[in-house]
Parts: structure tokens; sequence; C-alpha cells
């Protein structure tokens, strides 16, 4: 949701994250790396408890053609913690992808 405080700045909140997996299981996309080119992992997926580990499996597992891309979109209202922020990215950056 978003709404405009009083001085016209955006605020959002967000609602059911708890209970929401944010990456496609590792054997289903393995069937599909002869067609796809590229990986795009958003922020909240990475500092996510559900997902975060599924997701730098799917990033190793890569062949190294694939194109992994981060939209590091930090939201202190979903995860405050800004040093889990910055671990979550450290951690993806140093994921290596596959050498298939």
């Amino acid at each position: 949701m978003v709404d405009v405080d009083a001085a016209g700045a955006p605020r959002y909140t967000f609602y059911g994250l708890d209970g929401i997996l944010f990456h496609p299981e590792l054997a289903a996309v393995q069937k599909q790396w002869n067609v796809m080119i590229g990986i795009h992992v958003g922020s909240i997926p990475i500092v996510s408890a559900q997902s975060s580990e599924h997701l730098l499996e799917l990033i190793a597992a890569a062949p190294k053609r694939v194109l992994v891309s981060f939209d590091p979109n930090v939201r202190l209202a979903i995860e405050p913690d800004a040093d889990r922020w910055r671990e979550s990215v450290e951690r993806l950056d140093s994921t290596p992808t596959s050498s298939k």
C-alpha cells in the first residue's frame, strides 16, 4: 500500500509478506537453463528468511552465461536492521555462478 504523508512524501506499507515465498524452485528452473538468459533478484527476497538461501542456491547453480541482476531497493519498513541488508547484499555479491 502506498500513502502520502502531510509533506507529500510517499509511505509504503507491506502486508502478507511473512507467508510469501519469493523464489522459484531450483529443480523447476534447472529444466529451463537451456533457454534462460537471466535471473533478476529483488531486495526484499534477498533479506527474506523464506527466500534468501534458495535464491543464493539458484544463483550458485546458474550457468555462467546466465546474467544475474539485482535491484538494491532497501525497505527498512520490511527489515529495519541495516546490517541485515548489508550482509544479504554482500552474500549475494560473493555467490559464484556455476562453471557450467
